[in-house]
């Protein structure tokens, strides 16, 4: 929800790129499908630019889940 409330008040318009430090299971599980549906509303979506896997780094080492960094930029929704 912060990812999408961030993007759509604070991100430039088609120029502006975010990147967030967030947990894989963002990218993996069924119950973040909504999430992965990249639409904001008002024909934008977050198109993502990258995903990096931090799990071998360990960023944060007594933590259980696993790390990537989500990079994402602005764009419209194309038909």
């Amino acid at each position: 929800m912060i990812t999408y409330t961030v993007a759509d008040k604070w991100l430039k318009d088609e120029d502006g790129i975010l990147a967030f430090v967030i947990t894989q299971t963002h990218f993996q599980s069924p119950s973040s499908a909504g999430f992965r549906s990249f639409y904001i509303g008002n024909n934008q979506i977050i198109q993502p630019v990258g995903i990096d896997d931090l799990k071998a780094l360990k960023p944060f080492p007594d933590a259980a889940n696993k790390t990537a960094i989500f990079i994402a930029k602005n764009a419209k929704v194309t038909q």
